[in-house]
């Protein structure tokens, strides 16, 4: 019988066509003989093989994996007429690791008769298997975050309304993700009953393309508890831009909403504190200026008939104790007054300019009982000026300088002035016992006396407070330099409030 010549060259075309397929597939192809031994393999092969075996004739296959008994379990399957699929196994290499491939083992022969052998089919699966390792682990990290962060994201197809969530949407929201079903309509019903409208409407309106901003809303539990969740949502479009749904994040922020309901309350309680404080401090100054101006009234009946008394001369060592204190008690009660009328705003200031050394002289001489032939020492020029209320000026100057007489003992006082470009400074120095660092923030509080200070001399405690008030009343400042030891210097410093002193 003759061959058809036409039938051979399609044999071979077809012979030829399966090898160069087999060439360049990048999956290998081994044939294996009744024994196991190869009989026939491509460039694929070896190369998937190389780390594990030489592909020679009559190599045994399953020596190039990990698992030895494992292939030889699924070639004895295959001889028996079975094709097995995909199974994953692990070919072994020289430096210890491992490629994963999936084998395919496929019988030779025609069904119903003697297998001949088997073709084993190996597809290298290393890069799918580190991709989807690597999303894995990425999952994982995302779940850590979100677990962290207690966050959750989750989509909405926009067509039937259904809904995917991440595992921190079921945490944050307290269900179970074996029962619940999400959806935008199972969302909003875990809502707050009262927040339920809101996050619908946030929902419905993303849907229909809009990018709204975030909102808070509370979630209510199936145990009765509540926590406040912030959502923020935008659209999901396609290339042609319609809007194929949502995506959305949602964190749990029942902490940041507790430390702002918290941080309010203290705020309010603030308010209300600060409030019954400045009722009481006017009552303070109310009773401060009545009781002064009630006490005024008598004190000069005092002092006018202890005046009268004091000229008979066997009567005058017993009225000047009375004088003595009666001067005090009018020092007192003007103290008051002043920080009365200061407190309420009542004292209203008139800055002249005026001589300095004149005005500190007449000062001096009012003071002359607590001077009582001390050393006080006045180095100011002549042509000194200073732009201040002249009341407001006596009444500092005058503080300053009787704290200095008091507390200097039997020290001398130096008065100084320097004159600036833009204000004056005048500096009252004594050389008394001085002032403990610890008390310094301390000397311009009102009634604050230091510890001891009672003992060197007398005082309300108002008086640096009072002194602090009018300086400021003028745009200025005054500031206490004390050394234990060595002595005290108050220095006031106010601008010029006019053309400038020098005519520059």
């Amino acid at each position: 019988m003759q061959s058809n010549p036409d039938s051979m060259v399609t044999s071979a075309l077809h012979d030829a066509h399966l090898r160069a397929a087999l060439g360049i597939s990048s999956d290998g192809m081994v044939c294996l003989d009744r024994s196991g031994g190869a009989v026939a393999w491509n460039k694929a092969a070896t190369r998937l093989l190389a780390p594990a075996v030489d592909l020679v004739a009559g190599s045994h296959l399953a020596e190039a994996f990990v698992e030895v008994s494992v292939f030889e379990d699924l070639r004895a399957r295959c001889m028996v007429g079975e094709t097995v699929l995909a199974q994953r196994l692990d070919v072994s290499g020289n430096d210890g690791r491992r490629g994963p491939v999936l084998l395919t083992l496929v019988p030779l022969g025609d069904p119903g008769t003697t297998v001949l052998g088997c073709t084993v089919a190996i597809r290298d699966i290393s890069e799918q298997t580190t991709g989807q390792e690597a999303l894995a682990e990425g999952e994982a990290r995302i779940r850590r975050a979100e677990a962290l962060a207690r966050t959750g994201t989750f989509v909405v197809n926009a067509a039937d309304g259904s809904a995917q969530w991440s595992e921190g949407m079921y945490a944050i929201h307290g269900v179970d993700p074996a029962t619940f079903i999400p959806s935008i309509k199972t969302h909003v019903a875990l809502a707050g009953e009262a927040d339920r409208a809101v996050l619908e409407n946030l929902l419905a309106r993303t849907l229909g393309g809009e990018t709204l901003p975030a909102i808070d809303h509370r979630v209510a539990h199936a145990d009765g508890t509540r926590s406040w969740v912030s959502i923020a949502v935008e659209p999901r479009r396609d290339i042609a831009g319609r809007v194929l749904g949502l995506s959305g994040v949602c964190q749990d922020v029942s902490a940041r909403i507790e430390s702002e309901a918290a941080v309010q309350q203290a705020l309010e309680r603030e308010r209300q504190v600060t409030h019954e404080l400045r009722q009481l401090d006017a009552l303070k100054d109310e009773f401060l200026a009545t009781a002064s101006h009630e006490l005024r009234t008598p004190l000069t009946s005092i002092m006018g008939f202890a005046a009268l008394l004091s000229t008979t001369d066997e009567r005058a060592e017993l009225v000047e104790p009375i004088e003595r204190n009666a001067r005090e008690m009018h020092r007192l009660i003007e103290a008051l007054l002043d920080q009365a009328r200061l407190q309420s705003g009542e004292r209203t200031m008139i800055p002249s300019r005026f001589a300095l050394a004149p005005a500190i002289a007449t000062l001096l001489t009012e003071h002359s009982e607590l001077i009582d032939g001390r050393d006080v020492v006045l180095d100011i020029a002549e042509d000194a000026e200073i732009e201040m209320d002249r009341e407001a000026f006596e009444i500092v100057l005058g503080n300053l300088v009787g704290n200095a007489l008091k507390y200097s003992h039997n020290g001398s006082v130096t008065i100084t002035a320097e004159v600036g470009d833009n204000d004056i400074s005048v500096a009252v120095r004594d050389e008394g016992p001085g002032i403990a660092p610890s008390h310094l923030e301390h000397v311009f509080e009102p009634f604050y006396r230091a510890p001891g200070a009672a003992l060197d001399a007398p005082g309300s405690g108002l008086g640096l407070a009072i002194v602090r008030r009018y300086v400021e009343k003028h745009g200025g400042t005054v500031i206490c330099n004390s050394r234990v030891g060595a002595g005290t210097t108050f220095t006031l410093t106010v601008p010029w409030q006019s053309e400038d002193p020098k005519g520059s």
